[in-house]
């Protein structure tokens, strides 16, 4: 498939209620006609399914049968779908084919096209929310509306929220359970939407958002042991997971302190912010001065240095400095940039995506902060390595969104980089 060419959507459905059969009028050429007997399966397959699924779950909610939508038809659809080339793709390519593949209907996307596993994850949509806000800030221009899909996409992430169990913090679940069986709550997900609903609100002055930030963060508190690191998961009555990660506290750090900053939060939510960051350092590798993922719930370390780790630390160091310049002197958050650089950099840990951009977004962000130009060259070099090895046919959406990203970001001129 040349780079200009834009892959099919392979199925796209606007209500459980209307004909399930009927293709989406947003392909390229014309539908062969083995490929239309296959939609024509999945119609079938999806009209039972949804009745099926009536008797089960509240009428409002009969969408969520769309996770038993036919999976081996839709697979062996998705499976004959073209190869993406998005290291050729320019940002709009990208933007278009990623909405274009994984796009359902009115904000709700599917997770994968390897293995149909029906709505999306929370993580996954907060990538795709995080590619859109930046594709709005770099005014990208393709047939895909950013702003109305964006919009969308913001109303089917709320409709993760949940409060039960009764008796537990409410948040954003993992998948969208509705009601049947324990939900999976994590906290770095929560934490994720966070920060994008902390961004909207500075946009647009919206009081909704800032009280979900504050409900997150009520719930980040509430899932705290002992040595001020909260748990990965929320820890329901049948949760034996006890890891306590990276992402799940350092991310918690910039939102704790642009709360206070603003008025939302008290001076107990920067004492939870130093506490955090002291634990963090329990986790900090005296070789490479980076730091390590997780504490795992039998105590010992998961030695592994992710991208997107560093990138919490650097936000970290950033926003406490607000606080305590003293203590955290941006020249800090400068080092530890610089030290994640050299060390991806040389040692080829680039190539997972949606790792990746959370990295590039945090030290861009720092160096135009800063104006460092050395940091800046750095910057810049490795913008191409991470081009040269992200997924070149990302089969999930939050790898897509990811690499559709990295190619926002690198097209970003250095003016912007203090607004990704």
């Amino acid at each position: 498939m040349s780079p200009e060419a834009k892959p099919p959507i392979v199925q796209k459905i606007t209500s459980p209620d209307q004909d399930l059969n009927r293709a989406s009028e947003q392909h390229v050429g014309t539908r062969p006609e083995w490929l239309r007997k296959i939609y024509r399966r999945i119609g079938v397959v999806a009209v039972a399914t949804v009745c099926l699924g009536a008797a089960i779950v509240p009428h409002a909610d009969t969408i969520a049968t769309v996770s038993r939508l036919g999976e081996r038809d839709l697979e062996t659809v998705m499976n004959h779908a073209p190869q993406f080339e998005f290291r050729q793709y320019s940002a709009e390519q990208a933007i278009v084919s990623t909405y274009n593949t994984y796009h359902l209907r009115e904000g709700f996307y599917v997770d994968g096209i390897d293995a149909p596993s029906g709505f999306a994850s929370a993580w996954s949509q907060y990538q795709l929310l995080n590619m859109l806000e930046l594709a709005s800030l770099a005014r990208i221009n393709t047939d895909v509306k950013i702003d109305s899909t964006s919009n969308q996409a913001n109303a089917a992430i709320d409709t993760y929220w949940g409060s039960a169990p009764s008796g537990y913090p409410a948040g954003y679940n993992a998948t969208k359970k509705y009601g049947l069986g324990t939900p999976d709550r994590y906290v770095d997900d929560n934490l994720w939407v966070a920060r994008y609903k902390m961004n909207q609100y500075r946009q647009t002055g919206s009081q909704a958002d800032i009280a979900k930030v504050k409900d997150i963060m009520t719930l980040f508190l509430s899932q705290r042991a002992a040595n001020g690191a909260a748990y990965w998961k929320v820890q329901f009555a049948t949760e034996t997971n006890r890891d306590q990660c990276m992402v799940s506290n350092a991310t918690a750090i910039p939102t704790l302190i642009d709360m206070y900053m603003h008025g939302f939060g008290d001076e107990s939510y920067v004492t939870a912010a130093e506490q955090v960051y002291d634990w963090t350092n329990t986790l900090l590798d005296p070789v490479t001065g980076l730091y390590f993922d997780k504490v795992m719930t039998n105590g010992e370390i998961d030695k592994t240095i992710y991208t997107y780790g560093q990138a919490e630390m650097i936000d970290s160091l950033v926003a406490l400095n607000q606080i305590d310049s003293a203590r955290f002197p941006m020249s800090k958050a400068v080092d530890l940039a610089r030290r994640a650089l050299d060390y991806f950099s040389n040692r080829g840990g680039y190539g997972i995506s949606k790792f990746d951009a959370i990295f590039l977004q945090s030290v861009m962000r720092l160096a135009f902060k800063t104006n460092d130009p050395d940091l800046i060259v750095d910057i810049h070099h490795a913008m191409k390595l991470v081009k040269s090895v992200m997924p070149e046919s990302p089969t999930n959406l939050a790898d897509a969104a990811g690499d559709t990203l990295i190619l926002i970001l690198i097209s970003l001129p250095f003016s912007d980089w203090g607004k990704v």
